[in-house]
């Protein structure tokens, strides 16, 4: 399969950026209102056996979700706080925290120490070197080569009220909807895997300008514009027993080897949408997060599997195919 990056800006205020789950879901209702309802079955059916194409988490454009792996472990921590002085312990536990907050990493960082196994260099070089460095940008904690000049990804989260006031006054005006104002120059950007030409996949994507990707789009929220498509290639080691995540997976038994993997998992309950199954509860799941690097012993585009649930009567599904550079 070959790799394409998509990039999007959002039309309006979003609520969240969204994940690979919600934008299946979006592009399953993109499906069925350009080509109609047996088109989208087609899409669900083939995700099964061969997928038409396989989809990402959306992030920040130039950016990759930060590595599950930890830059320092923690016997190393306690080895070199245990041989400092009293006066200079403190700062320097304040610096290795920093090391674990980090949201994302620049591409360059993820290509040339991430993918290639680096991680010692890429510590050295962080801690003895102004080579690489933890920036902030706007609410983002970025880890980056000091060469690396990322676009600024500029958001404000505010929380909205009934009367659209961005001042609280009183309880009963809680409207309890938080929503992100993007700068023009904050674009997004979500990695595609398909063998089909980019014009016979991406005008599914590019209805998400109308139909949006997650909820209140009846409101004109979580709107996203396809503004460019681009095949890209990463820098690929050819032997490399891992896999890094770029989408929440539920893996399949034996897919990876976990005792020697780094991961992350997260929990968390769906509703189906409205329209469908009345916003009804659809289920709770558990995935590795994107940023988890999985030992494996047989190299896929992707790995994991669709759930079929079924909900008053509908059969709905879930998006865990987990997308791996």
């Amino acid at each position: 399969m070959k790799l394409y990056r998509l990039t999007f800006c959002a039309d309006g205020q979003i609520t969240r950026i969204p994940d690979a789950q919600t934008i299946f879901g979006a592009l399953c209702a993109a499906i069925q209102m350009k080509d109609g309802q047996q088109k989208m079955e087609e899409y669900i059916h083939s995700l099964k056996t061969h997928p038409w194409f396989v989809h990402t988490s959306m992030f920040p454009k130039g950016l990759i979700p930060a590595s599950a792996k930890p830059l320092l472990s923690l016997s190393e921590l306690s080895s070199v706080v245990g041989s400092l002085s009293n006066g200079t312990k403190l700062s320097v536990l304040s610096d290795f925290k920093r090391l674990k907050k980090f949201q994302y990493m620049t591409e360059s960082v993820f290509e040339h120490y991430i993918l290639q196994g680096d991680f010692a260099g890429l510590k050295q070089k962080l801690l003895n070197s102004d080579q690489i460095r933890i920036q902030q940008s706007g609410s983002l904690s970025i880890l980056q080569e000091s060469k690396d000049n990322p676009s600024p990804f500029l958001a404000r989260t505010i929380q909205q009220t009934r009367s659209g006031a961005i001042d609280i006054q009183k309880d009963k005006d809680l409207f309890y909807q938080k929503q992100m104002y993007l700068s023009e120059s904050s674009e997004l950007c979500v990695f595609v895997k398909s063998d089909l030409d980019p014009e016979q996949f991406c005008p599914y994507f590019k209805m998400l300008e109308y139909t949006g990707i997650g909820p209140y789009r009846s409101s004109g929220l979580n709107l996203f514009r396809l503004k460019k498509v681009e095949e890209y290639h990463f820098n690929l080691p050819q032997q490399e027993p891992y896999a890094f995540l770029l989408s929440g997976c539920i893996p399949e038994q034996g897919e990876f080897n976990f005792d020697q993997s780094f991961y992350k998992i997260e929990t968390s309950s769906f509703r189906g949408s409205f329209s469908i199954v009345g916003n009804a509860f659809t289920g709770t799941f558990s995935k590795l997060k994107e940023g988890s690097l999985m030992n494996t012993s047989q190299k896929k585009d992707w790995y994991g599997q669709l759930i079929q649930v079924e909900v008053k009567g509908k059969k709905l599904y879930h998006y865990g195919l987990g997308v791996t550079i």
